[in-house]
């Protein structure tokens, strides 16, 4: 009877029990940061003119090449004055990216209105994302922030190698617009001793109001050689609103540096996005029941 009851009580444990997650949750567990040696990163540009050659998607809307060796001396500053410590702009931002020993970095700068900041963090060769961290009343940068190294004229680096526009609330956005507070390109740099493998790339023209043709392309260049390889290749033929999507899996080995790129045969803005999952490669064969 004894061993009766006991069964008993364990049988609602035996009916219920969750099962292991399967791969088909991993996207989800990874997000909430369940999954050791996994990150889930989402990936998004939108270039806001696009023209009849390949252009970064990013608010620069111009073509970028990343470089092979590190940057010389990269700063930060902004167009406007009240991106500063006591502005009603942004205060601080942060600067991430990669090293040229594809380490990943993350670096608080603390603005001071169109004059340069330099970076502390040495050998940066891809800067992928600038956030703002605090900010004045305004709650967003006032003015066009990019990270970048030459010449500043009046917080315009002559060489950009990041870019965040600021916040546009109408239908057509301005030259310079972006949706504040972070930058919205399509870079991303692979660490060393990580893969990243990527789905759901997705294109769309937004202004186009009878159908044109745009086109996407995503490519990495890896161990810093210069030399290219195009990972994927989306055509669509849409009117603004109308996405084109491809659910296949991309795999980014280690040390590349994901850029995406936008051409329309007429000029509109051009968004494109994709999410990855950044697996640390070492973790690959633990008992995480998922690979």
């Amino acid at each position: 009877m004894r061993k009766l009851l006991a069964l008993l009580l364990l049988l609602p444990n035996l009916v219920f029990a969750q099962p292991e997650a399967g791969a088909s949750h991993l996207w989800e567990l990874a997000a909430f940061g369940e999954k050791p040696g996994i990150t889930y990163v989402k990936i998004s540009g939108t270039n806001p003119a696009t023209t009849t050659t390949f252009e970064a998607a990013w608010g620069e809307s111009a073509a970028y090449v990343p470089l092979v060796a590190a940057m010389s001396t990269p700063y930060c500053a902004s167009g406007s004055a009240n991106d500063t410590a006591a502005g009603t702009g942004a205060r601080t931002i942060l600067v991430q990216g990669v090293t040229t020993s594809f380490e990943r970095f993350s670096e608080t700068v603390a603005m001071n209105g169109q004059t340069s900041v330099n970076l502390t963090t040495a050998t940066v060769v891809f800067i992928d994302k600038i956030a703002v961290l605090t900010a004045g009343s305004g709650l967003l940068n006032a003015g066009i922030i990019q990270c970048g190294t030459g010449a500043n004229s009046s917080g315009d680096p002559a060489v950009s190698h990041q870019y965040l526009g600021v916040s546009s609330d109408t239908a057509v956005p301005a030259a310079g617009a972006g949706f504040g507070n972070v930058s919205e390109s399509f870079f991303y740099g692979v660490p060393a001793g990580h893969t990243a493998i990527c789905r759901n790339l997705t294109i769309s023209s937004y202004l186009a109001t009878t159908p044109i043709g745009i086109q996407a392309v995503v490519e990495g260049f890896t161990n810093l050689t210069g030399v290219v390889k195009r990972y994927a290749h989306m055509l669509g033929n849409n009117t603004g609103g109308n996405t084109a999507y491809d659910p296949s899996y991309i795999v980014f080995p280690e040390k590349t540096l994901i850029v995406g790129k936008l051409a329309s045969t007429t000029a509109t803005v051009g968004t494109l996005s994709m999410e990855c999952l950044l697996i640390n490669n070492a973790w690959e064969d633990t008992a995480q029941g998922v690979f």
